[in-house]
């Protein structure tokens, strides 16, 4: 191993000329291998053929994730370039008009100004199929829409949690958390009964006792909160309980 630098690749070639060996599947790649932009391009082509990009789909580049690149042995490239695969394409293919504000992750002073974090929120409404002004919509928005989107960066900035960058970038609004699909980890008393009580005009219910009639379909309809606070008969009787002390709350045969 001294004799090739402890560079296990290089003994194998040696020792068996005849055969091809893939630098990149090998635990590590050889020594200097990323230094060549010619092993990063081809890495980079031949990835991309994996995932069915061509060179010139930006589109489809922009949504390269680092744990795709990582998992086809990239995190040696990905290193080079300050694990930012917007910088790694733009010095890998500089004849490309890159658009860094795309990328699955922006720069880390991306999003420094608010206007540009407006702005991108704007553009992923309207892709999301939202108007402009409109925000009832973003309450059917996933974590996961606004990452898939290129949003990952700017959610990081707000712990990942989307009610927060959604009531920072559009403080005019009026927002109800328990509306998310993310449940906030604890929800005040006066909330969940406002919530109940939503859902009451949502089902047409006048009398308590129509709570029975209500199906597991109809709650989880109702998004937001109401799917994971409300999964069973008996949490939601829990809390309808609380509401209306005095009524009687018992499950049925078929409700447990």
């Amino acid at each position: 191993m001294r004799k090739y630098n402890n560079s296990f690749p290089k003994l194998l070639e040696a020792a068996f000329p005849e055969l091809k060996f893939d630098p990149l599947k090998f635990v590590k790649a050889p020594q200097n291998y990323w230094a060549s932009i010619e092993n990063q391009r081809a890495f980079l082509e031949a990835l991309g053929k994996k995932l069915g990009i061509e060179k010139s789909e930006k589109e489809k580049w922009y949504h390269l994730t680092t744990r795709k690149i990582i998992s086809n042995g990239g995190r040696s490239l990905l290193k080079r370039h300050g694990d930012s695969v917007s910088r790694m394409l733009a010095s890998v293919f500089p004849e490309m008009d890159w658009d860094t504000s795309k990328f699955f992750k922006a720069p880390d002073d991306m999003w420094v100004s608010l206007e540009k974090q407006r702005n991108f929120m704007d553009e992923l409404g309207v892709k999301l199929g939202m108007d402009r002004g409109s925000y009832e919509g973003w309450y059917k928005v996933s974590h996961r829409d606004v990452n898939d989107l290129g949003g990952g960066s700017l959610l990081a900035l707000y712990k990942d949690s989307l009610p927060s960058l959604l009531m920072n970038v559009y403080p005019e609004h009026k927002w109800v958390s328990w509306k998310f699909p993310r449940r906030p980890a604890k929800l005040a008393s006066a909330t969940i009964q406002q919530m109940l009580s939503e859902m009451e005009k949502a089902f047409a219910i006048s009398d308590p006792k129509e709570w029975h009639r209500v199906t597991r379909e109809q709650i989880n309809g109702f998004g937001g909160a109401a799917k994971t606070l409300f999964s069973t008969k008996k949490k939601l009787f829990t809390y309808l309980k609380l509401k209306y002390p005095h009524e009687t709350w018992s499950l049925s045969d078929d409700e447990v």
